[in-house]
């Protein structure tokens, strides 16, 4: 069995290498996305490590907006080529509380499942429910965006989403198999008013996967 380790990173390329070393085993690979507003020249030296690679498509990434998405989904669309097992999406600020071997393990006993969070915003998570609901322009970077927030929310009716399905979620940090990253990938090319439905959501990275696999 062969892991690839997304890792989205942005800062601390030695906190970078401390969590690329604590998870060095022969089944691991670490692909890393820089977000594109960091420098990537501070993080190169990883490279000396054989199973370290760079995403080459980097998005901007901006807390809660779709940028997260963005850069999961160039990463994934990056790493399926090399038909690993499984794509472990993590944060450059995480840190494992198991050894790498315990890690290897527990994918292998496991294999075929999915480990990723889905809690119905209209049960178990009902607070994330105006993140879909309500109109939210986080992915805009101009000024006086929550004034026109509040404008087209109190004007336009409540949003819809254009499937008939149940939008689940909570962590945007997810572990999948193959087949199970390339329906994603597959599902998001064939349905681009979803990802516009997205685009408009607060904190859809905590959304979007859940939601395509649970349904």
């Amino acid at each position: 069995m062969r892991i690839a380790h997304l890792i989205l990173a942005h800062k601390n390329p030695l906190q970078l290498e401390r969590l690329i070393i604590a998870l060095q085993h022969a089944s691991f690979f670490f692909y890393i996305h820089l977000d594109k507003k960091a420098s990537v020249q501070q993080f190169k030296y990883l490279s000396k490590y054989n199973n370290v690679f760079f995403i080459k498509n980097r998005a901007k990434i901006y807390w809660a907006g779709y940028g997260t998405i963005q850069a999961t989904v160039n990463g994934i669309r990056e790493i399926l080529p090399a038909k690993y097992d499984y794509i472990n999406v993590i944060s450059g600020q995480d840190f494992p509380l198991k050894s790498a071997e315990e890690i290897y393990s527990f994918f292998l006993q496991n294999a075929g499942k999915q480990f990723i969070t889905c809690e119905s915003v209209k049960d178990t998570w009902r607070e994330a429910e105006v993140r879909i609901k309500k109109y939210h322009l986080i992915n805009w970077r101009i000024p006086g965006k929550f004034q026109l927030e509040k404008i087209i929310n109190r004007i336009l009716p409540e949003r819809k989403f254009p499937l008939n399905y149940i939008i689940v979620g909570r962590s945007n940090w997810f572990a999948v198999t193959f087949d199970a990253a390339k329906y994603i990938i597959d599902f998001l090319d064939a349905h681009p008013e979803v990802v516009r439905f997205f685009k408009l959501s607060w904190g859809a990275d905590e959304l979007i996967f859940s939601t395509i696999l649970y349904n």
